[in-house]
């Protein structure tokens, strides 16, 4: 102890023999700790989950260390992972849940045995305001039909004091009327930024227009947000995919046929007729299956005959006994491609009774 590195001889001599043992001693240079970065920094709101930081542990050799925290006030808020080895990872920690809004210091202390120094990593918990529940869209309204299924909409929730943390939340839902259990979510809890799937199923409910709502609550938010859903029921009816048709030929040749796929918004099947008309051109639409029942397919075949070259439009209807649904249909008619020969005329030269031939 005490000595510096370099290398030192002394002589150990065996009682009264007087034999001596030369002894030799080297010292190296111990290894030196070093921490990055030397200070941290922690925002959040009594309550919220505040991001833990990471602070990397290095050394001129592999040697073991350990880590300790303390505070200045506000109690144990400052917690930190076990030691290791160089190099390493310390993982940092700071929970404001009950604490007071306001400013709060700490320090952690990284040691060797093997190491002539220690390295101490400033840190600082600024505790905000409790947060603020936000949720977007504020409202949600759903179009469908009895015994039909709509796609979930998609609700946005965030801490309004983005800088505060993220803050827990729990999901209800309630509908108005003693309509039943048509409104559902797709999860019951989560946290900022997240978010929540909405979904209405009308089953057999009449015709007619359902209001509930989503509630959004926290422990570490100040508000409550309520998010409300409106679901209009209307009679089953036809749907027609794709809505626009297009055709493209040349004067006197054939096009395929293309393919309209016939659905309902609701789960019972529905009759359906269906007619083709064009704007100019005559006949040229047709549609090959004339009425039907829900679900099916359909083909729908464009002639364009003697159609002289242009753009010609037409549509098809499909009829129910509760809506009607319409497909836009446009022919493009090209003309036909005419044969060029170059040059476009010859000159012939010849002598007479020569007997050569022409070139």
């Amino acid at each position: 102890t005490g000595l510096i590195a370099g290398s030192y001889s002394g002589t150990i001599t065996l009682g009264t023999t007087g034999v001596s043992v030369p002894v030799t001693l080297t010292l190296v240079q111990g290894s030196t700790l070093s921490a990055s970065p030397t200070s941290l920094t922690f925002t959040g709101a009594p309550g919220a989950t505040v991001a833990a930081q990471t602070v990397s542990v290095t050394a001129t050799n592999t040697i073991a260390w350990s880590a300790q925290a303390s505070t200045s006030s506000g109690g144990s808020w400052l917690s930190v992972s076990a030691g290791g080895n160089t190099p390493g990872t310390l993982t940092v920690s700071a929970n404001p849940t009950g604490l007071a809004t306001g400013t709060y210091t700490g320090s952690i202390q990284i040691t060797s045995a093997a190491a002539p120094n220690s390295v101490t990593i400033s840190v600082t918990l600024t505790v905000t305001p409790l947060g603020t529940l936000a949720a977007s869209p504020t409202s949600l309204s759903f179009q469908t039909a009895s015994g039909g299924t709509n796609p979930a909409q998609t609700l946005t929730i965030t801490n309004s004091a983005s800088g505060s943390g993220s803050i827990a939340w729990s999901a209800t839902v309630s509908t108005n009327n003693n309509s039943g259990n048509w409104l559902s979510v797709s999860q019951s809890s989560g946290s900022t930024p997240g978010s929540l799937s909405v979904s209405v199923t009308p089953g057999t409910l009449a015709v007619g227009s359902y209001t509930g709502a989503v509630v959004l609550v926290s422990s570490s938010a100040t508000n409550t947000v309520i998010v409300f859903v409106t679901m209009n029921v209307g009679s089953p009816g036809l749907t027609v995919s794709p809505s626009t048709l297009s055709f493209s030929g040349t004067t006197g040749g054939n096009v395929a046929s293309q393919t309209v796929t016939i659905g309902a918004t609701g789960s019972a099947a529905i009759n359906w007729t269906a007619s083709a008309a064009t704007q100019s051109g005559g006949n040229w639409l047709t549609v090959q299956t004339t009425s039907g029942q829900t679900p099916t397919t359909v083909q729908i075949s464009a002639t364009i005959g003697a159609l002289v070259p242009g753009t010609y439009t037409g549509t098809v209807i499909f009829t129910s006994a509760s809506n009607t649904q319409s497909v836009s249909v446009t022919l493009v008619v090209n003309p036909l491609s005419i044969l060029g020969v170059e040059p476009s005329s010859l000159q012939l030269v010849a002598v007479p009774s020569s007997g050569s031939p022409v070139t």
